[in-house]
């Protein structure tokens, strides 16, 4: 008998964020907090795989496959990682039940290391010098001077 358990799956906080992927970096804007982050190489990886709706258990055996790591550095960093997402409030967890036998298969599978690039933790670099016009609303705030425009206080 297959029980039901939980997975959990990463979503991009649309449409507060924003983001466009590079040759080897991803420039990720959320339009909230007038926060802009970039992120490379395993943390690129990991940000490929929320917007491909990879589970975490996936995300774990792909970067398995490229990366030389043991399976707690990688798990621990992963994690590590998603939270420092969740809480600049880039993306939302959703848990989703799963037939326990799936899980299993996916989380069983031996999964060969087949480059053995070296493993570095995954950073999320944060940039708030451009807080001020990020957070402007560039739909409402647009005139024939363009974009950004502080409107003026007229209440004086």
């Amino acid at each position: 008998m297959a029980f039901m358990i939980s997975t959990k799956l990463f979503h991009i906080n649309t449409p507060q964020v924003v983001y466009e992927v590079f040759e080897d970096e991803v420039i990720i804007v959320n339009l909230d907090s007038g926060h802009y982050y970039s992120t490379v190489n395993v943390g690129m990886a990991i940000w490929l795989d929320i917007v491909a709706g990879c589970s975490l258990a996936e995300m774990l055996r792909k970067l398995k496959q490229v990366y030389n790591a043991d399976a707690q550095t990688l798990e621990s960093s992963v994690h590590q990682f998603l939270e420092h997402l969740q809480r600049e409030a880039i993306i939302t967890v959703q848990s989703v039940a799963q037939n326990e036998d799936e899980e299993t298969v996916a989380l069983d599978q031996s999964t060969p290391q087949a480059e053995g690039q070296p493993f570095e933790q995954p950073t999320l670099n944060l940039y708030d010098d451009m807080q001020d016009l990020l957070v402007l609303d560039p739909i409402h705030e647009v005139d024939d001077s363009g974009w950004p425009n502080v409107p003026l206080n007229t209440n004086s």
